[in-house]
């Protein structure tokens, strides 16, 4: 039952871009890869191939927390969870004797995405002196 709850409460990021848009915002290239593709990704990873599900979880739970007190992006919470999530799917693969699992592979590349879009994001914001998602 948890694991559909954390599914169905990531189709909020569907929602999110919408939302911002509405509002005058503009959505960059993480942001929006970022918000069409989760929903695939805990749908992989919670639904079809669930073990393992929790750790991503509590740090992405954990991180949008932060985001929501703070108002903005914090990078340590953001590398945080992406670097576990990535950590977790790899070890996965290696437990089960390197079998190649879409799931997992799926996750891993799409973690290693959300990571570079993030880093390119924060170089961005600095050099325009901004912060904030």
């Amino acid at each position: 039952m948890w694991r559909l709850i954390f599914y169905l409460s990531n189709f909020y990021e569907y929602l999110d871009i919408v939302l911002v848009l509405w509002s005058g915002g503009s959505i960059g290239l993480h942001f929006w890869f970022h918000h069409l593709t989760t929903p695939y990704l805990t749908y992989a990873r919670t639904i079809c191939k669930p073990d393992g599900w929790q750790v991503f979880a509590i740090f992405n739970a954990f991180h949008h927390a932060i985001i929501h007190v703070s108002g903005g992006i914090l990078p340590i919470t953001g590398y945080l969870q992406l670097i576990v999530g990535i950590m977790v799917e790899l070890a996965y693969i290696q437990w089960n004797e390197g079998s190649i699992l879409w799931s997992n592979v799926l996750s891993v590349t799409l973690l290693s995405s959300y990571a570079v879009l993030f880093t390119r994001d924060l170089r961005d914001r600095n050099d325009k002196g901004g912060r904030g998602e």
